[in-house]
């Protein structure tokens, strides 16, 4: 009586279900994305990150001169009490951002401000939420002015979960 020799069969088998769940993995959106980004004072980056069903199409940021506000009285009213002094300027990463779904989507974003070595000089973070709506927002930290000039790159991390 003769065998069948079923190892090629398991291997051929094994190997197919291996490359459904790879591509099933491959389908799913990512729930993170992290670049690194040259600190262009007023350039626009292109980003196109998707965390999620939301799409960050860009990023600026901006060093707001001391004594201006583009928020009106009360940005005047917060930017005296808790805005930038004499030895601190203001850094501000403007993301533009836009969920197409109806479930409400919190995005984290955390910024690194690193020289040219590196090296970490600061890092902040703040987190906003999408639901069915394009939207402009903006992250914001008080550095010490000294190392404005220092900073040559950013690296940017969004995060998105269901709210």
């Amino acid at each position: 009586m003769q065998t069948i020799d079923r190892r090629p069969l398991l291997s051929l088998v094994v190997l197919v279900a291996a490359l459904t769940c790879a591509i099933a993995y491959a389908a799913e959106p990512s729930l993170r994305f992290e670049t690194t980004v040259p600190f262009s004072e007023g350039k626009r980056v292109p980003l196109d990150a998707k965390v999620g069903p939301v799409r960050v199409t860009a990023a600026i940021f901006t060093v707001p001169e001391r004594g201006t506000s583009e928020s009106g009285l009360m940005g005047r009213i917060r930017g005296e009490l808790h805005g930038p002094t004499e030895t601190q300027s203001l850094v501000r990463l403007r993301l533009e951002a836009e969920n197409a779904e109806l479930e409400e989507w919190e995005v984290s974003v955390t910024v690194e401000l690193l020289d040219a070595k590196g090296a970490l000089i600061d890092r902040f973070s703040k987190s906003e939420s999408l639901e069915g709506e394009a939207k402009t927002f903006y992250v914001e930290h008080p550095v010490l002015t000294y190392v404005l000039p220092s900073i040559a790159k950013a690296t940017v991390r969004l995060a998105a979960k269901l709210d």
